[in-house]
């Protein structure tokens, strides 16, 4: 196994992890990611020394500017966006832009699924009616979430990361962490 599989491979471990966690308690721990973090920064420095460290801490600065205005806009927990600067700390700048790609637009289809699956025709109907509103008057309109709709609950985002990750990598690589496909 090559020392770049080796580090996709842990990728991995730490993706399925944050996302069980996420999943089972709507949270992922600060220890897993910025362990995370620094278990990839290690890897690529012992790697490929300085170049290494840099490739390391361009993708971590990638992942967490990228994922900031998500949390900002309170689309997003922290956690997601830690994990995605951890991810990024193991893949470099480059491979976390295809990353990041991949992650929103698997969290759109999830997000889609999610809603369908638990019933969500009031939330299609509210953005619905957004949409013609603003078909009609070209004036943008925003009809807030009712409480108890589908759109009101969290939304495990570390499965549109890991999945996004996997999608990203292996568009970029023809990989799927680090195992040829």
């Amino acid at each position: 196994m090559s020392n770049q599989s080796l580090i996709l491979a842990v990728m991995a471990i730490v993706l399925l992890v944050a996302t069980i966690s996420d999943i089972r308690r709507h949270k992922i721990p600060n220890s897993l990611t910025f362990g995370a973090a620094l278990v990839a920064v290690v890897m690529h420095t012992v790697n490929a020394q300085l170049e290494g460290f840099l490739l390391s801490a361009g993708g971590f600065a990638t992942g967490l500017l990228l994922f900031m205005p998500f949390y900002i806009a309170r689309g997003m927990a922290a956690g997601d966006v830690k994990l995605m600067a951890a991810t990024g700390a193991f893949l470099g700048a480059k491979l976390t832009l295809a990353a990041i790609a991949g992650s929103l637009l698997m969290g759109g289809v999830l997000a889609l699924a999610y809603i369908a699956l638990r019933g969500g025709h009031t939330t299609f109907a509210r953005y619905g009616l957004m949409a013609k509103t603003f078909a009609t008057t070209f004036r943008p309109i925003y009809i807030k979430a009712q409480t108890g709709e589908v759109a009101t609950q969290r939304f495990p985002y570390a499965l549109a990361i890991f999945t996004g990750t996997a999608l990203g990598v292996w568009w970029m690589t023809d990989t799927v962490f680090g195992l040829a496909v």
